[in-house]
């Protein structure tokens, strides 16, 4: 029987173009992402609902990230020579948060400063995209159409503020698009597609940044923005220790209640409540590492300051839809992944 190369060429290609995956494990779906020494904590409560869907056409790359849970999102970004930029999709509660900055839904691009690690929070329910262009390509465009003041200064901002209707023809672009993929793949295989949509999209996006120096003032940062930054630092030095509200108050020169006005701000739950679930994560990572016939979940619960097994069964699985001991009997697969550009995927008519 005889292979068709074709078809076997244009199967890869597809394959490379077009990725469609669901997670309901935050460590599997952080590993899956494209960015280094990245960390992703689960906030909200119950079994994590993800779906990733990424379309690549020529040197541009289109993801949309939906989940059903608030996640907090630290890391580097990999890819240098490509600009990213965010826009928020849609929510139901809360808002979406980055760096401290709270992202209005109808006007805010964010995200395209390379040298800026993310630091990202979703609330817990919504949808966001995210743009991939080249570094050349974008200072081309610009350039083409007279757009100077787009230039490393106004990436070094890291957030713009759009008006409405050009922030909706940029939705409008991004939700055909998927639709497109969804209901039609085959339609990446036209080799006029690359060329036709860099020369839609890109002078789009351009022409919707307004002019620098016309711009609206930049996003406000949450009051206690700086504070809470401070805390997390605290925090995340401490999981393994002792801390009360008080003691952290004292070490950061702050008051009790401003911590927790801050944290409720930020991540829609308090200071101390926060530290828990962060606590709670860190457990689930040693459980998902460890060995059901020399670890117990007893001992990496204590190791973290749960000393109530119940309580602690009860919190955990309130927090991750599973028992503790359920985690540490489950095998855990890495994905290793190193460019999310190229996992094959099933065939998305069958997924979607």
């Amino acid at each position: 029987m005889r292979i068709n190369e074709n078809n076997r060429d244009r199967d890869k290609t597809r394959r490379d173009r077009v990725i469609y995956k669901r997670f309901s494990d935050v460590d599997r779906f952080s590993e899956f992402l494209p960015y280094r020494q990245h960390q992703m904590v689960q906030l909200s409560c119950g079994l994590l609902q993800s779906e990733f869907l990424a379309v690549r056409v020529g040197n541009l790359s289109f993801m949309r990230m939906s989940t059903n849970s608030s996640l907090q999102s630290v890391g580097s970004k990999e890819n240098l020579s490509h600009l990213s930029f965010t826009i928020i999709l849609a929510t139901k509660d809360g808002h979406f948060c980055s760096h401290g900055h709270p992202l209005n839904l109808q006007t805010d691009l964010s995200g395209f400063d390379m040298q800026r690690e993310v630091h990202f929070i979703t609330p817990p329910e919504g949808i966001m995209a995210h743009i991939f262009v080249p570094t050349q390509l974008f200072q081309t465009c610009a350039s083409q159409l007279q757009r100077d003041d787009l230039g490393d200064r106004f990436l070094a901002t890291n957030y713009a503020t759009l008006l409405p209707d050009r922030m909706g023809q940029l939705k409008a672009y991004l939700q055909e698009l998927f639709r497109v993929v969804q209901h039609k793949p085959g339609w990446l295989q036209q080799p006029h597609i690359a060329k036709l949509v860099a020369e839609d999209f890109v002078p789009l996006l351009v022409r919707s940044i307004p002019l620098q120096g016309k711009a609206k003032p930049a996003l406000k940062l949450f009051r206690r923005a700086p504070l809470v930054v401070r805390a997390e630092k605290e925090m995340t030095n401490c999981l393994e220790q002792p801390l009360t509200l008080k003691e952290l108050a004292r070490r950061l020169g702050s008051s009790s209640s401003a911590l927790s006005y801050g944290f409720k701000d930020i991540f829609g739950m308090s200071s101390m409540r926060y530290l828990k679930v962060r606590r709670l994560n860190a457990v689930r990572r040693y459980l998902k590492a460890g060995d059901p016939g020399r670890h117990t979940v007893e001992t990496f619960a204590n190791q973290f300051g749960f000393w109530n097994s119940g309580h602690f069964a009860k919190d955990y699985k309130t927090l991750f839809g599973e028992l503790p001991s359920e985690t540490l009997q489950t095998p855990t697969k890495h994905l290793n992944v190193t460019n999310w550009e190229i996992i094959e995927t099933d065939t998305l008519q069958n997924e979607l």
